[in-house]
Parts: structure tokens; C-alpha cells; sequence
């Protein structure tokens, strides 16, 4: 059976009108609506499929265990028909066109996380005040070994732990179900949201962000190690820069700044009264080489005036932490020969 209809399941989920008043049944109803309509790609098809799977699931969870819960068949048969669905050659296709993107740096992010419930409020119209008991995708797999490993579970999380884990379908319906409570959208910027992160050249020689008059400056907070807590950056293909707060698990990454489109590189940026002091290509969603985090540098000489003999450089894909952007370019990024491997 394909996908069932709104009105297939309508006609099963209802009794009487006051039925509909579960925020979960009505977003599956916007869902199905919109899955129907013509002309959706096989992304955008993906992507509200996996929107559906988490809600059922998370309805499973927290309804769906009563035993007066007579909904209970009609939601798993469409979880049914939305795992079938997910498992066809278009829809691990889809997947593949989601992580390569369509040129520029590849989007090399953990499956789950691609899969992941963007911020649809716009698109469908959700609740912004509901959560979705998911997991970031940095955790998902030690997250998915802690469910197997779990003790005196119940009702349907047990029917979970008990499934045979075989794919990314299976685990995402495992971090459906998870305990941990997060905000159910990854956010990705609009234009004029974008806008606010710009961060700019201006003639006294000083970054601004977004027109204000004050010189940039990145907080000087640190972590419990003591290093700094460094802002996120992204630069896309037309070497515009863009920055923003540090890494929120699960509400703000990298490809927050793009809506999850290629960029020049990515990582984590200091700026010092409006000078940019450090540099890096830490990214765990684009996971920039260390040539994304050359031609990023030449750009900041080159176009932005940069000065590389204060310009710091760390190299997460080589594990080398650089004095100096100029020693940096000059080496082209390989990393300096041990006296100890010689």
C-alpha cells in the first residue's frame, strides 16, 4: 500500500471532531496534505516522511501505550508504509543528493543529522511550542547503544530495543523515542536573517557586523579547559563571511548560515576589536580539508586585507595548530616535520 491519503487517514483516526485536538495528529494531517501535492521532489517528499515518522513515533510513545489508545493500529500502519517508503532506491538516492549537494564543498554530514527535521514552521505552518524527542546527530550512534542497553523499558519503546537495528530508518525511529528533549527544528537562516550575519570590511580597516558601528568582537568566555569559546563562521561561494554564536547542539550549526548550501568553508572564528585574530576549519557538517582552509585564508589576505603575521591558523584536518597565517600559506598547510619521525 503506498502512503495513505489524508482522508484514508482521517476517516480512521476520528471519531468525532474533538478527536483532532492532539498537536502530533494534526501536523501528520498537514503532512499528509502536503505530501500529496504534485510537484514534490523526492528531498522534499524525504523530508516530510521522516517529519511523519517522528511524530508517529513520538505519538507511540506518549499516547500510544494506553490501553484505550484505538488509534494505536492506524498509527503504526502508517509508520509502516512511511519505513517502506523511506527504504526504496529514490528515497537512498534522495539521501545521497542531500549530502553531496550540487557543487562547491560537499555537505559530509552524519546521515541522521541530514535526515533531521529542519525548521518547517514557514513551509507547513507547525507549532513552534511542540518538541520532538530527538538527539543530536554528534551523540546518535552512543545515544542508539544506551537505548539498546536500557533496562525495564515498556510498551513501545520496548518493541524498539527489541527490533533488529539495520538502518538509518531504525535508528531514527529509536532517537524518536529517546527520553531527551530538545527544540524540534535545526535552524536555517532566511536572507534577511542571513543579513544580520554578515560580517564586513569597512574603511577604517575593522570588521562590522551587519552595519553596526562598533567593531566586531568575539566574546572572550572559555570552556572549562580554559580555551577560548571561539564564534562560528562560514564563508560561501561568493567569499561573503558570515558569523554567529557558538554551536548550539541540535538549534544552530554551520549550516545554519546557508540553509545547509555549499560553502567556500566553515569553522570557528576570534575577532579582537574588530581584527580577526584566529582561524580554523572545525566543522563537524562541512568538514572543511585543509585546502578549503587555505583558499579561506587566501581570501581573508587577498580580498579582506588580513594581515597573516597576526592571524592565527588551527588545522583540524591535520591536528596542527599554526603561529601565523603567513607560515601557514608558505607551507601550504603541511604541517611542519618532527624532530622525534625524522
Amino acid at each position: 500500500m503506498p502512503i495513505p491519503d489524508l482522508k484514508w487517514w482521517r476517516g480512521h483516526t476520528s471519531k468525532v471532531l474533538s478527536d483532532r485536538k492532539n498537536p502530533l495528529i494534526l501536523d501528520i494531517d498537514i503532512l499528509l496534505a502536503e505530501y500529496h501535492k504534485q510537484g514534490k521532489t523526492d528531498i522534499q517528499k524525504q523530508k516530510i516522511l521522516i517529519l511523519m515518522l517522528y511524530y508517529c513515533t513520538e505519538w507511540l510513545v506518549s499516547k500510544g501505550e494506553k490501553e484505550t489508545s484505538w488509534r494505536r493500529p492506524h498509527v503504526q500502519k502508517l509508520v509502516s508504509e512511511i519505513e517502506s517508503e523511506l527504504r526504496t532506491p529514490a528515497m537512498l538516492q534522495a539521501t545521497q543528493d542531500r549530502i553531496a549537494g550540487k557543487k562547491g564543498k560537499k555537505l559530509e554530514e552524519d546521515p541522521i543529522e541530514v535526515l533531521q527535521p529542519r525548521d518547517a514552521r514557514n513551509k507547513f505552518g507547525l507549532r513552534t511550542d511542540v518538541t520532538s524527542t530527538r538527539r543530536s546527530a554528534h551523540g546518535a550512534l552512543t545515544f542508539i547503544n544506551n537505548f539498546a542497553a536500557s533496562k525495564k523499558l515498556t510498551g513501545y519503546k520496548k518493541e524498539l530495543q527489541d527490533k533488529q537495528i539495520t538502518d538509518y530508518v531504525d535508528q531514527l525511529q529509536i532517537l524518536a523515542a529517546g527520553a531527551h528533549q530538545v527544540t524540534r527544528n535545526l535552524e536555517y537562516l532566511s536572507k534577511l536573517e542571513r543579513r544580520a550575519c554578515h560580517l564586513q570590511k569597512w574603511p577604517d580597516g575593522l570588521f562590522h557586523l551587519a552595519g553596526r558601528d562598533t567593531p566586531y568582537q568575539t566574546s572572550t568566555a572559555t570552556d572549562a579547559n580554559g580555551n577560548r569559546i571561539l564564534d562560528l563562521f562560514a564563508m560561501d561561494d561568493m567569499e561573503f563571511l558570515y558569523v554567529g554564536p557558538p554551536k548550539q547542539a541540535g538549534t544552530f550549526h554551520h549550516s545554519s548560515f546557508l540553509s545547509g548550501k555549499p560553502v567556500l568553508c566553515a569553522g570557528e572564528i576570534a575577532l579582537d576589536q574588530g581584527k580577526i585574530t584566529k582561524v580554523s576549519n572545525s566543522s563537524g557538517h562541512y568538514r572543511p580539508s585543509t585546502r578549503d582552509l587555505l583558499n579561506c585564508v587566501l581570501v581573508l589576505e587577498k580580498k579582506y586585507s588580513v594581515d597573516t603575521q597576526t592571524l592565527t591558523v588551527s588545522d583540524m584536518a591535520t591536528g596542527t595548530d599554526w603561529k601565523s597565517a603567513s607560515q601557514f600559506l608558505q607551507r601550504q598547510g603541511r604541517p611542519p616535520v618532527k624532530i622525534g619521525n625524522r
